[in-house]
């Protein structure tokens, strides 16, 4: 009980005026280091727009783009991040496949598990404009990819058959 408020305190889930300033200073360090690494993912991005610096390459090119030395780490955001390491035509296909897929699930294959599959994959969209981990991280990739996978398998499984498909099952 006590340990866990001495924690939420420190953290600053309970205000930043009952943090200590060792919590606060770390806080500021946090928030420098997070718009460091904004600034370096776009200047990046404006150096190489359309293919990005390379898939996996944030972390090698990252003090190249920057003025001072940041800290290990990958931007906090999925959308600057698949931006700056593969360009802007892979981000703007990465949001047309889920776009694409959520839109055929709402005209083919609306159920629960594929509501549940929506909003799973609505989260990790969600989490990605503070986070890293659902493109940095391989679990990450599996959670997303799996279920746009699933949401794929309802939409083909439950689309009407054209003539030119029922053609080709005869032949």
């Amino acid at each position: 009980g006590v340990i866990g408020s001495k924690q939420l305190i420190e953290r600053g889930f309970l205000g930043s005026s009952f943090q200590s300033k060792d919590a606060s200073l770390m806080n500021k360090q946090s928030d420098f280091i997070r718009e460091s690494l904004k600034n370096v993912s776009i200047n990046m991005i404006k150096k190489h727009p359309y293919f990005g610096v390379g898939f996996r390459n944030f972390l090698i090119k990252r003090n190249e783009y920057s003025k001072i030395p940041v800290q290990r780490a990958y931007v906090h955001n999925i959308y600057l991040l698949i931006a700056a390491e593969t360009g802007l035509i892979s981000l703007l296909i990465f949001l047309m496949l889920i776009f694409f897929t959520i839109y055929e699930t709402f005209r083919y294959s609306l159920n629960p598990i594929s509501i549940t599959s929506i909003c799973i994959i609505l989260s990790f969209m969600l989490i990605g404009f503070f986070d890293h981990y659902p493109i940095a991280s391989n679990f990450g990739r599996m959670v997303i990819l799996s279920f746009l996978s699933l949401l794929n398998y309802f939409n083909e499984l439950n689309k009407p058959f054209s003539y030119s498909q029922k053609a080709s099952l005869y032949q």
